[in-house]
């Protein structure tokens, strides 16, 4: 072999241990990205355990891996992953939400999550167990049995959906006071005055109709209720899942909030005689409890109740009533 040939197969051997290296180089770069990135992800589960409550902002995102997850829940600092649940969460993608949950599984990359309740300020609905909550219309579905159906608001209309058909509208007038002769209950006792065909659904409240397929209930904080469905009969099956949140709603299904709220340690409500309430904007809702005490003195209780952040009182006073 001559000195030429043998530079020349040096200079190759040479060239193809760098090409070698540089190779050998990218790929290990590769991998540590690959492995820093699964860091990055996974790097949040170590501040979590299993059944830590989560209450947090978020956006939904579709994202299924059934049956590990269906959603996703983003936000600036964190993700998370739903497992299949009774909301239908496909309502609510790209929204702003605020979910209620525990952490009941932590993978090598998102937390699986289950949710306790999911709150939608915009709408000013919350939902849990299938049960949607209409705070500022002040109207409640209760769902919980049938997840086939379901609530969503669009605009300023209330729609009930089976199968993703609509079957029921809901609208809602306020009536406000325009002088004493023409108050709102007077106005409601005109109006009721023609309409001749009612029903009362199982859970005692009174539905009067309108026009075809059109019917209206009340509520006593001067909240109308227009229902629209395809159907006499569609309301009728849906009438028993309608919950109006008026003063007796309260006195039935808040009694333990009322009495927790309306006692201290000189005073014991044992059982509401009276109970009245006023919208004070959006969240919060006025409460005025009376009742008599073993001395036959007359006791009222005054709290503010903000029925979105699950029914919290915000404050209360006890004292004599005039």
């Amino acid at each position: 072999m001559d000195i030429g040939s043998f530079l020349y197969q040096k200079k190759e051997k040479k060239a193809k241990n760098i090409r070698l290296i540089v190779t050998t180089i990218i790929i290990l770069s590769f991998l540590i990205g690959i492995i820093l990135l699964n860091r990055t992800d996974t790097r949040q589960n170590f501040d979590y355990f299993i059944w830590e409550k989560i209450s947090t902002e978020w956006k939904i995102f579709y994202d299924n891996n059934y049956p590990t997850n269906t959603h996703k829940l983003v936000n600036e600092k964190e993700s998370f992953w739903l497992k299949d649940n009774k909301i239908n969460l496909n309502n609510f993608l790209d929204t702003d939400v605020i979910i209620d949950g525990n952490i009941n599984e932590i993978t090598q990359k998102y937390p699986i999550l289950t949710i306790s309740k999911l709150k939608i300020p915009s709408y000013k609905l919350s939902i849990s167990d299938n049960k949607y909550f209409y705070t500022k219309d002040l109207i409640s579905f209760d769902f919980e049995k049938d997840i086939d159906v379901y609530s969503n608001k669009i605009g300023g209309q209330i729609i009930i959906y089976y199968k993703e058909e609509p079957m029921l509208y809901v609208d809602t007038f306020i009536c406000s006071n325009v002088t004493e002769i023409q108050n709102c209950e007077k106005m409601k006792m005109n109006y009721i005055l023609d309409l001749s065909e009612t029903f009362v659904s199982t859970l005692w409240y009174t539905f009067y109709k309108n026009n075809e397929n059109s019917w209206v209930a009340f509520n006593d904080d001067n909240i109308w209720y227009i229902f629209k469905a395809n159907s006499d009969d569609d309301l009728l099956n849906l009438s028993h899942f309608i919950y109006i949140v008026d003063s007796k709603f309260l006195s039935v299904n808040k009694d333990d909030l009322i009495l927790s709220g309306c006692s201290n340690e000189n005073i014991k409500m044992e059982k509401i005689s009276e109970i009245t309430k006023w919208i004070l904007d959006d969240n919060l809702i006025k409460v005025s409890v009376y009742w008599t005490d073993v001395q036959k003195n007359k006791i009222i209780c005054k709290l503010n109740i903000d029925i979105f952040d699950d029914w919290n009182i915000i404050n209360s006073s006890i004292s004599l009533s005039d």
